[in-house]
């Protein structure tokens, strides 16, 4: 079974308490096609028809509030799952959107590379501008080998990775690392 959502906030807040929502109201136009950079096979054979469409999240931008979006088509080797922006209310995006009443806890919705933690203990992460956590040593290795490279290097870089929630993956955040400190333990 599903469930269906009216409004744009009934839909923000199923992304934000279970996760995705599809649209299949979603109808691309040829000029959205030809400016959208997403793999032909995508958009070709629907342009003027409901499509269907995973909304994994929304965010601001200076022309206003967009979801983001991705295929619901199986990945291919030469392209993989990127994300399109569309504006709220555009091409019908949001006017039926549905959602299984089973949770997709265990399905990560961003791309790595991942780092996760224990999330439950702060219910408010999601509107946190940044996030202070202490990690143990195991964690910071954790942590390393999420980025790849040399923990100051990563603050240096600015290199971005996603946080999850370890026991729902479908909780996640981008970021970056803006400081490490060793903390003495007493």
């Amino acid at each position: 079974g599903s469930k269906s959502f009216e409004t744009i906030d009934e839909i923000k807040k199923e992304l934000m308490d279970r996760g995705p929502v599809v649209s299949v109201s979603f109808v691309p136009t040829d000029p959205m096609v030809e400016k959208t950079t997403y793999p032909e096979p995508f958009f070709n054979c629907c342009i003027g028809q409901e499509h269907p469409i995973l909304i994994v999240g929304w965010k601001l931008t200076e022309q206003g509030e967009c979801w983001i979006t991705q295929p619901l088509h199986k990945e291919q080797q030469s392209f993989k799952s990127r994300t399109l922006e569309i504006a709220f209310g555009q091409f019908n995006i949001d006017d039926f959107c549905l959602s299984p009443k089973s949770k997709f806890g265990d399905v990560p919705w961003q791309r790595g590379p991942y780092y996760d933690i224990e999330l439950k203990k702060s219910p408010k992460w999601r509107s946190w501008p940044a996030i202070q956590t202490e990690v143990s040593s195991k964690g910071l290795e954790k942590l390393g080998d999420c980025l790849d490279q040399c923990l100051y290097q990563a603050v240096s870089n600015k290199s971005v990775f996603t946080i999850r929630d370890e026991v729902c993956i479908a909780r996640s955040k981008k970021g970056y690392l803006e400081e490490v400190k060793w903390l003495k333990e007493e």
